[in-house]
């Protein structure tokens, strides 16, 4: 059977086990759920929302798509130490329409392990579920090659047993965080996902299932002069056979005091080198990156890896203050 080469690359990755990998981002640093189920509920504020958007090699006949929204709380239940959020994925891949829907609930405590209460171990827990899909109807078989053109009512004489699987998520982390000040601190953690690793085929081998990942990371904000930082980032992540690792770092310039401007270079190893550009403007950060590939797709890429989009919305509800007035005695 002749399949076009974005079909069968599409049922490639449903087939073998080892190329099975968890949605992720160029953006780490602004997809903390993703990252790390500890990373629940830690910023400086009461409720975070966070947007990411990825479109992968353009270049492409049917580029990849990644969508991610999340939402935390910094204090479930008025308890500074109880963190919760919620995280929704969807991506799709080639001409199959390939799919992976995500949800999930995480849920985080804190302890302060410091006297002045400035440094924090954070412990995560995270569930949901995982559905893939698969659009076989999109997909061009030889046997619908009518010999004059392709003919879309001819039967493609293919039998399929699913289009679609869904899974229990199990992911867990914990975190350490160091508010030094407002413009020195440093974040680090380990996380743990896809602790059952589940069965993802769509066929009857129970021997595919996807890997557990084992992340590392760190981030640090670093003070240099009254208008500028620098932010260094790394990430390690091991899954299956796979190894990646994301180092680099921006500087950031604070025009007034409720705006600054960023500017910074990331590299992924045997993968991507990307640029950085965003913004702070009051309680909003926006970052646009964009990737050069520089792996053994670069040829069918034209070098064009792909376009991310992240928004970080932080709400801090009004809280006013009650000032105690003194009652005049009733002599006067």
């Amino acid at each position: 059977m002749l399949v076009r080469p974005a079909i069968l690359l599409a049922l490639i990755l449903i087939a073998l086990k080892s190329s099975a990998q968890d949605i992720h981002f160029s953006q780490f640093f602004n997809s903390p759920i993703n990252l790390n189920p500890a990373l629940t509920g830690q910023f400086n504020g009461d409720y975070r929302f966070v947007g990411n958007y990825r479109n992968q090699w353009q270049s492409v006949t049917t580029p990849y798509r990644t969508i991610g929204l999340t939402a935390d709380v910094h204090n479930l239940f008025q308890k500074n130490n109880i963190h919760s959020g919620i995280a929704i994925y969807n991506d799709k891949t080639g001409d199959s329409r390939f799919g992976t829907f995500l949800l999930n609930i995480s849920g985080a405590y804190s302890i302060s392990v410091s006297s002045d209460s400035n440094q924090f171990i954070t412990a995560g827990i995270q569930t949901g579920f995982t559905q893939r899909s698969i659009n076989y109807s999109a997909l061009h078989f030889d046997k619908q090659y009518n010999g004059i053109a392709y003919d879309p009512s001819l039967s493609n004489a293919e039998e399929f047993s699913n289009d679609g699987r869904t899974w229990l998520n199990l992911n867990t982390g914990i975190a350490y965080t160091y508010f030094i000040s407002s413009r020195n601190t440093i974040t680090s953690g380990l996380s743990f996902s896809n602790l059952t690793t589940p069965k993802q085929t769509f066929f009857t081998d129970n021997a595919i299932k996807l890997d557990r990942r084992i992340l590392l990371h760190g981030e640090a904000g670093i003070f240099i002069s009254q208008k500028f930082d620098a932010l260094p980032a790394i990430q390690f992540q091991l899954q299956g056979k796979f190894r990646e690792l994301n180092l680099g770092g921006a500087a950031r310039y604070f025009y007034t005091s409720d705006l600054a401007l960023y500017g910074g270079f990331y590299y992924r190893n045997k993968d991507a080198g990307y640029l950085r550009v965003g913004v702070d403007y009051d309680n909003i950060h926006a970052s646009v990156t964009y990737d050069f590939n520089t792996s053994s797709l670069r040829p069918a890429s034209n070098s064009r890896g792909g376009i991310e989009v992240g928004i970080v919305y932080i709400f801090k509800q009004f809280r006013p203050k009650f000032v105690k007035h003194k009652i005049c005695p009733n002599y006067i």
